[in-house]
């Protein structure tokens, strides 16, 4: 051992060497492995730059990242093909919390264990997509102001251990609602609301039929992008859910056509540009497109290689009101 490789030290490990505490100078470093469980056991205080691997995430997406004291942020981009930045953001707790967006479709989670007073956004942009993920705890009855901007916002769900969920485009001054606010609460679940015989006073027999009305649980959310393949002709079939969302990647010029949509339905559809770019998307069957700004029932996507364009529209039985946010990179 080269002698001059050791220096005196004092505080740390010390190692006894002829009389002398010496330590080995050569680079050595700690490198903390990241924290490890499940999602429910993310920690509820952290500092920026801690990390945490959730073990029962989606694979690809388990890591966590301390971006804000007390703030997790979950890593949900793919990576490749330029997919649009996708970022979910665990939000602590205060009365007056912050949001603060991290890319350009942004989820925040917040639980509430006490009332929010007030609430900000920090950082949004035009062309936005912002999702609220707002839970009760096991207590429930807690209130939620929601931020400025955001006057359309449905009322959260106050029973405990429930989360409302909604989707926003911000158009720059404002939040646009793409999806209502849609509730985990069992007073919210599907129910036949009325069937069978009922008495009805004054009427000529006395009984009147009423079919059952019902709402199916299909209908209320969908929880993921649902991949589209690819093809001359891509057909999206919503399945009658009352909000849906999908994803494609163009390997060519293509048309869309989509079929069992819901009146008063709110969709999504990611749309990503191939390695070689410049492919065009037209508005095909299933309804009559309407698109914003004079579009004219067409669309122009962004041209460069692996541009992402989100289109978002909605239904009202004849016609599609679409809305396109371009180049999401």
């Amino acid at each position: 051992m080269n002698m001059k490789q050791l220096k005196p030290f004092k505080l740390l490990l010390p190692i006894l060497l002829f009389g002398t505490v010496w330590l080995w100078s050569a680079a050595v470093s700690y490198f903390p492995q990241p924290q490890k469980g499940t999602v429910a056991e993310l920690p509820a205080t952290c500092v920026v730059g801690q990390e945490y691997f959730a073990t029962n995430a989606t694979a690809g997406q388990n890591k966590y990242f301390c971006t804000a004291t007390n703030t997790w942020t979950q890593q949900l981009n793919s990576g490749g093909g330029g997919g649009a930045g996708i970022t979910r953001t665990v939000v602590s707790y205060s009365a007056t919390p912050t949001f603060i967006r991290s890319s350009q479709i942004q989820i925040w989670e917040i639980t509430l264990t006490g009332n929010v007073t007030s609430s900000t956004t920090s950082g949004v942009t035009a062309g936005d997509i912002l999702v609220f993920e707002i839970c009760e705890d096991s207590s429930g009855a807690h209130s939620f102001v929601w931020p400025t901007g955001f006057s359309t916002a449905a009322a959260i769900s106050t029973t405990l251990s429930t989360c409302t969920s909604e989707t926003f485009y911000w158009n720059g001054s404002s939040a646009v609602n793409i999806t209502g606010g849609v509730s985990t609460d069992p007073a919210d679940a599907p129910i036949t609301v009325l069937s069978g015989d009922v008495s009805t006073p004054g009427s000529g027999s006395g009984v009147s039929t009423i079919g059952a009305a019902k709402v199916a649980p299909s209908m209320m959310k969908a929880s993921t992008f649902d991949a589209q393949t690819d093809g001359a002709t891509i057909t999206w079939n919503m399945a009658s859910v009352k909000d849906a969302f999908a994803t494609v990647t163009l390997g060519g010029n293509r048309t869309l056509n989509i079929s069992n949509p819901v009146i008063g339905g709110n969709y999504i559809f990611k749309i990503t540009q191939d390695g070689t770019g410049s492919r065009t998307l037209s508005l095909g069957t299933g309804c009559t497109w309407k698109v914003a700004a004079g579009g004219s029932g067409a669309i122009t996507l962004s041209a460069s290689a692996g541009a992402v364009d989100v289109l978002a529209f909605t239904y009202d039985g004849t016609n599609c009101y679409a809305n396109l946010g371009k180049n999401y990179n």
